[in-house]
């Protein structure tokens, strides 16, 4: 009698994965434009739910609901925005200090030295390529994700 796979095998974890989790320090893998559309369709969708879950968080990189893959989604005046594959490719020259906490590390807050303006690059759903600068808030909150996709969150570290 053959045995019956799971369908659910690939599809996403649909919940926040809490520190320590070996999958919080993994490093993500870039997203190729041959994967199938319904299944990055169904990563951001999941991005978007466990965000929207959580009313105080501004964003999430995919690890944290269990995907090894280079996506992050941030909430910025109350619009998502969603990012494949981002880089940092360029920094101003002033840093600011803000505090800062992680969905992956409740209660914990530690106040972190980062770029008060960056330009990323990036690529939307449809693979269409963009570059752009972020400032203030917006910056932070991409620099944060972008830790969590290289397997780190200064938040967390000790």
């Amino acid at each position: 009698m053959k045995k019956k796979i799971s369908k659910r095998k690939n599809r996403c974890r649909g919940h926040l994965l809490i520190a320590p989790n070996p999958l919080l320090q993994a490093l993500c893998h870039e997203v190729k434009p041959d994967i199938p559309k319904s299944y990055l369709t169904g990563v951001i969708r999941e991005l978007h739910h466990v965000l929207t879950q959580h009313k105080n968080g501004i964003g999430l990189a995919a690890n944290q609901i269990g995907i090894l893959y280079r996506i992050i989604i941030i909430k910025s005046n109350n619009n998502f925005r969603t990012f494949i594959n981002p880089d940092i490719i360029a920094t101003g020259t002033v840093m600011t200090v803000n505090q800062e906490g992680c969905l992956s590390y409740p209660g914990v807050f530690r106040k972190i030295k980062r770029f008060e303006e960056i330009e990323v690059s990036y690529c939307d759903e449809n693979f269409q390529q963009y570059t752009e600068w972020f400032s203030e808030l917006e910056s932070i909150i991409v620099q944060h994700e972008i830790d969590h996709l290289n397997g780190k969150c200064i938040v967390g570290e000790r």
